[in-house]
């Protein structure tokens, strides 16, 4: 049978890269709306990684402390889901969920959570 095209978002360890690379296919952000909103919040902002958002993960008590103190939005960790910028194939994308690490991955039309991060 027919193989499923490479996915081009394969970038585990740095989400910036797949940022770059669907920047480089020459398609609209507009087809992308979860990377678009995490560009709309500057040039250096992105959509994590699956490496990135397991290591937000880690930190998730430490993050939401810092946002707690400058008035920012914390981290859901209720149950929710947030993507990853990685997909599993051309139909699938990686999640996480916040309440326990629990990795999965979901039909890319599904709604998840999408968190920007920032390159420095």
């Amino acid at each position: 049978g027919l193989q499923p095209p490479e996915p081009y978002a394969i970038d585990r360890i740095n989400g910036l890269n797949t940022s770059r690379c669907i920047e480089a296919i020459g398609s609209s952000l507009d087809d992308f709306p979860s990377f678009r909103w995490c560009r709309s919040h500057g040039q250096h902002w992105y959509m994590p990684s699956l490496h990135e958002l397991i290591s937000l993960y880690h930190s998730k008590a430490e993050v939401n402390s810092r946002m707690y103190e400058i008035n920012g939005v914390p981290l859901v960790t209720d149950g929710a889901a947030y993507w990853a910028s990685n997909e599993v194939n051309n139909r699938f994308a990686w999640s996480l969920y916040f309440q326990d690490g629990h990795l999965n991955y979901h039909k890319k039309e599904y709604t998840k959570l999408v968190r920007a991060v920032r390159a420095f």
